[in-house]
């Protein structure tokens, strides 16, 4: 059984606070519970691009593709893309723009591009989110989307890395996610240790985080973030229901990005 099987069976225990997780730590990883923790300018990793082997299925078929996490920022801001090119499905690509504050990554448009390109808007001064699909959202303080989340993650852990203590295998870390477009949901990443992979691109030390379910059709999430890649993320796992189970590999680093 998989560790996100294993934690989907214990989540309705945890909601009824039958199973207790480790007390906080008194890192920045574990004062992101309670408000967004100030990040250090020098814990922004460097502009970059990872590249990644995409195995797995999409809609139960069988998915060999191509991938890259772009990350480029500067004084005018930041930029953030992931794309995944699986030849005759097509190609997907996910983009975030917005500034980067004294508590890390502010999207503000976060855009969708399949077949049809969907935009959603931050306005933080309203504290709301103008979805592509039409309505709001509210936002919480310190919201990520689907792609500013993983910059955000690699922030934090290269705060805490410095930090005197870092928080147990088992501490709970949430974060306000617009991750299905409708609304903000509150991720709670579990820390889980640190693992060695074997990837395309070699050998790399990691810390693993996994998404604690809430419910069945929540998107789930195992992240492998290495130190080596400026805690950018080495692997990514993403499943979707049944029928789709997509796995980033990390294959390449391009350090020589042009900054904004």
């Amino acid at each position: 059984m998989s560790d996100f099987e294993l934690l989907h069976r214990r989540a309705w225990l945890m909601r009824a606070g039958l199973v207790l997780l480790p007390g906080l730590a008194s890192g920045p990883l574990a004062r992101a519970a309670n408000s967004p923790p100030r990040i250090a300018p020098n814990a922004v990793p460097a502009s970059r691009q990872l590249r990644y082997e995409v195995r797995g299925t999409f809609a139960f078929i069988p998915l060999f593709a191509d991938g890259d996490l772009s990350w480029r920022h500067g004084p005018s801001g930041y930029e953030a893309r992931l794309r995944l090119d699986a030849g005759f499905l097509g190609t997907r690509e996910r983009v975030s723009t917005g500034t980067i504050t004294p508590m890390g990554l502010q999207p503000l448009r976060y855009t969708d591009r399949s077949q049809h390109q969907r935009d959603t808007e931050f306005d933080w001064p309203h504290a709301e989110a103008r979805l592509a699909r039409g309505g709001t959202a509210l936002l919480d303080p310190g919201t990520q989307d689907l792609v500013s989340l993983y910059i955000q993650l690699a922030c934090l852990f290269a705060m805490d890395a410095a930090a005197p203590f870092l928080p147990p295998n088992g501490t709970q870390m949430p974060l306000p996610v617009l991750g299905n477009g409708k609304s903000v949901e509150r991720w709670r990443l579990v820390i889980q240790g640190e693992e060695t992979l074997e990837l395309p691109g070699g050998r790399l030390r990691t810390r693993k985080l996994l998404r604690l379910p809430e419910d069945s059709d929540n998107l789930g999430a195992e992240l492998w973030l290495a130190p080596a890649l400026n805690w950018m993320p080495a692997r990514i796992r993403l499943r979707e229901g049944r029928s789709s189970d997509v796995d980033l590999r990390w294959s390449q680093s391009v350090t020589d990005l042009t900054s904004l």
